[in-house]
């Protein structure tokens, strides 16, 4: 399935990030309804607004050494 990224909804946008998620984008392989998310964030732009409310208020994403 192919969309236009303007056709995906905006959820948040912040100075120099835009978040857009459309759901029941597709099933997973029998794993169930996944969503699809576009971010667009500009360089050098502060994300810290973005994991409010998260543990931590951080990312919750595994960093790289940990693959």
């Amino acid at each position: 399935m192919k969309i236009a990224k303007d056709d995906i909804e905006v959820k948040m946008e912040i100075p120099g990030a835009i978040i857009r998620q459309r759901t029941d984008f597709g099933d997973a392989s029998g794993l169930g309804k996944i969503s699809g998310e576009y971010f667009s964030l500009s360089a050098g732009v502060d994300t810290t607004p973005l994991f409010m409310g998260l543990e931590g208020n951080l990312c919750q994403c595994l960093t790289g050494d940990m693959f």
